[in-house]
Order: structure tokens, then C-alpha cells, then sequence
């Protein structure tokens, strides 16, 4: 192909919208360049512009790596390397490799403080704050406090969910904010739109119905582990009337508000510690256990949060001024040897000071390890504010967790890991 011919690149939103550019040179555009070609299109306000440069970023996102790009980074030449570059940094078969493709998304930058999103008016951009949020929550990477908040921004979700289909003129289900809508299966649809800045043609809004399957409309409101049914008891405790009758109590107060505001309403999760994290996979030594937990390394402005993927729990948060940490190469090769990151960081227990040490094996753990240091460069100079997460301390699920444990004087007092087998296939990189 030659590198001046045109090509169409497809640039998607968290609110399942894309735009679709054709581009000329577009084999060597810079991801700087190209976000200037999508807030074009967008049609944003000089000040509203601004906004979108600080706040948000293009990303390379697929189903095993999510990277955000450098504003030199050129797109197409590292979707070109994308099987190389899952061989580097995630751990996974080589059909998975073959199999994965990445998309280019406009997402929240990972070095912005939430405390900048406050001053965002503008509906778009609020719009796509919100849903990339939404799919965090429902996704389970970003667990909320109880299964009363749960539902609480469910039900909030819920009005969203209407206002903008009556925005967009399109019809809601007759069974609506019903047990039943929650429950059973509904099809979802995304909008592209497409714009061709090398013609002489108008701007074209293309609608494109891409089907996603059938799904249980009550996986796009809750997360997995909030959608358990109880077969035995009482129905009403199920989550789809439990989410019904929060909507129904909260349904007054929801009619006052416009979109923006609703948008806002959502968004007060951001003040939760692990909010506006990269994730990378990983996995960590279960106490009693011959199989490793499979987590999210959810890295924040914050600090480092430990989030079970099975369970959609947090297993443990560690604010950075709290946190040690030490990536460390494999000793050995084969294909299960994986680098880690080592944790170090001080907590109480039984009233005695003490300091605790995990190991988390990632094939990111190299990323992981760049990322950390790059976000507390960004805090020691101001530009990444702080934000009421900053004042929390250790949490830790410690049953989950296997830890060395040392006393103040340096000492090793206890070690709940699996003592490393000597073999060509251990996966760990360094013994504790």
C-alpha cells in the first residue's frame, strides 16, 4: 500500500459511537493529529477543546491489552506489531494473539485528576465520562462500597438509559424500568459516524446498526457479582425488583435533572480510589491454594488497587505514599515464567507495626512498573492535584492475599506464599 493513499480509520466512544475518518497518510499519522481530526468532528467549542486535550486521550484497546497512546505514537504501525506486542506484555495462548484485534478508542487520560473533571459543563464530554465509568462499574474493574450503591447507580444508570433514548428519538421497550426489563434479554446497537475530510461532500452521519447479541439487560446495569438470583427465598430480593424499586423511590428526584446533571450525578464515583486507573492483568497466590487468582493491576493518580476478576472484589488498595514497589525480570525461560512487581508497604496488625510484601506476576508487569513511576512524577509536580482518595489508607483482604510479612526491625515473622518448586515451568521470576 502506498503510504499516501487514503485510509478509513474508525475512532470509537465508550457510549458505543464511533467516528469514521478517511485519511490521507493516515499509515504514519500520530496520535496527536488524529485527536485533532476527532475533536474536529466533534464539532467542539475553543474552551470545550481544551477540555477534551486534557482530559482525554486515544487508546488502543482489544480484549488482552489496553495502552494509551503517546502523542507521538503512530496507530497504524502498532496495530501492525499488535501480536507482538500481546507476545511482550500479556500471557496468553497463541490463538488468543492471533485471534485479538485492537480498536482505537477516545477514553479518560490516566494522568488527569478527577478534580479537573469538575469543571466540564459540556454534555458530550460528560456523556462519554459517563459511559466509560458505566462499563468500569458493570464491568466489575471498579467495585463500588456495597450492594446498596450498586444499585443506587443502577437505578440512576436506569434514567440515563431513557433520557437518551427519548433523545435520540428512538423508542423505549414497552416493559421499561420493569422486573422484567432487567431480567431478560434485549439487543444492543452502536452508531458510527462517518466524515471524509479529503472531499468536497458535507459531512455524512452514517447510522450502522452493529448487533451485539442477545444480552441480559441486567449485566448492562450491574456487574456479574451484583446479578446473583435467589432461587429459594424471597424473589423480591432478586436484583432486578431490587433495582426496580430503588428506581421507582428515586424516580422523583431523577425528573428535575437534565442529562449534564444526571451525567454529574453518576460521576461522583469518581472520588473512589481506584477511579480513572489503567488495568492490566495479572495474577497473585491464593493462600491454601495450587492455583493463582487471576486480578486486575488497576493503577490510579491514587495508587495501586488489587481487584479479583473472578470475584469483583478489591483484595487490596495501597495509596502511593504509602507503597514501595520493585519490578524484577525472570530468572528463568519458559513459556509460564512470568516478570512481576513486588508490593512493599506498612500496615497495622494486631496492634503491631508491621510491613507486608506481594508478589504479583504479569507478563505488564514492565508497564505496570513505567506507569507507577510516571503518575507519582505527575503528583510530586502539582499537575495531577489530589483528590479525598488520597487520605486512605491500606485496605487489605488479607485471607485472599499471600504475603511475607516483616517486623519493624527488617525481620521475616511470617510467609503465607507457596514455596517455588524448582522446575523449568515456575512462573515466578525471584524467591522472597
Amino acid at each position: 500500500m502506498d503510504d499516501s493513499t487514503p485510509i478509513e480509520i474508525v475512532v470509537y466512544f465508550h457510549d458505543n459511537s464511533g467516528i469514521m475518518l478517511k485519511i490521507q497518510d493516515g499509515q504514519n499519522m500520530e496520535a496527536n493529529i488524529l485527536f485533532e481530526y476527532v475533536a474536529k468532528e466533534l464539532n467542539l467549542q475553543a474552551e470545550v477543546l481544551e477540555q477534551a486535550k486534557e482530559v482525554f486521550s486515544l487508546w488502543l484497546v482489544s480484549d488482552l491489552l489496553e495502552l494509551q497512546l503517546k502523542p507521538n505514537h503512530v496507530p497504524f504501525k502498532l496495530v501492525c506489531f499488535w501480536e507482538e506486542l500481546l507476545e511482550k506484555y500479556v500471557h496468553c495462548s497463541e490463538e488468543a494473539r492471533q485471534r485479538d484485534e485492537p480498536i482505537i478508542m477516545f477514553r479518560r487520560n490516566v494522568y488527569v485528576s478527577p478534580k479537573l473533571e469538575l469543571q466540564i459543563q459540556d454534555e458530550r464530554l460528560l456523556k462519554f465520562l459517563f459511559h466509560e465509568t458505566k462499563k468500569n462499574v458493570t464491568d466489575g474493574r471498579l467495585p463500588l462500597s456495597s450492594e446498596q450503591d450498586y444499585i443506587k447507580y443502577a437505578a440512576l444508570h436506569t434514567h440515563i438509559f431513557k433520557l437518551e433514548k427519548l433523545e435520540s428519538a428512538e423508542t423505549l421497550p414497552t416493559n421499561f424500568a420493569t422486573p422484567a426489563f432487567f431480567k431478560f434479554a434485549a439487543s444492543v446497537s452502536c452508531t458510527i459516524y462517518s466524515f471524509n475530510y479529503f472531499s468536497d461532500e458535507p459531512a455524512l452521519m452514517l447510522q450502522a446498526r452493529i448487533s451485539k447479541g442477545e444480552l441480559d439487560n441486567m449485566k448492562e446495569f450491574l456487574p456479574s457479582s451484583q446479578c446473583k438470583r435467589n432461587l429459594l427465598f424471597r424473589r423480591d430480593q432478586n436484583p432486578e425488583f431490587l433495582l426496580f424499586n430503588r428506581y421507582q423511590s428515586e424516580l422523583a428526584s431523577y425528573e428535575n435533572l437534565n442529562l449534564s446533571e444526571l451525567y454529574m450525578k453518576y460521576l461522583e464515583v469518581s472520588s473512589l480510589f481506584t477511579y480513572g486507573a489503567a488495568y492490566f492483568r495479572g495474577q497473585i497466590e491464593h493462600p491454601g491454594k495450587k492455583v493463582d487468582d487471576p486480578v486486575w493491576v488497576a493503577v490510579s493518580l491514587s495508587g495501586v488497587t488489587i481487584v479479583c476478576i473472578t470475584d469483583e472484589i478489591v483484595l487490596l488498595r495501597v495509596p502511593f505514599t504509602k507503597l514501595s514497589w520493585q519490578f524484577a525480570e525472570p530468572t528463568k525461560e519458559g513459556p509460564n515464567v512470568l516478570p512481576c512487581l513486588f508490593l512493599h508497604f506498612p500496615f497495622l496488625e494486631n496492634n503491631q507495626s508491621v510491613t507486608k510484601l506481594l508478589q504479583i506476576f504479569s507478563k505488564s508487569a514492565m508497564l505496570i512498573d513505567n506507569l507507577i513511576e510516571a503518575l507519582i512524577s505527575v503528583r510530586r509536580s502539582g499537575l495531577g492535584g489530589t483528590s479525598s482518595a488520597d487520605t486512605e489508607e491500606v485496605s487489605v483482604k488479607e485471607d485472599r492475599l499471600a504475603f511475607v510479612t516483616y517486623n519493624t526491625k527488617g525481620e521475616k515473622i511470617r510467609s503465607t506464599i507457596r514455596i517455588p518448586k524448582e522446575s523449568a515451568a515456575q512462573r515466578t521470576s525471584a524467591a522472597v
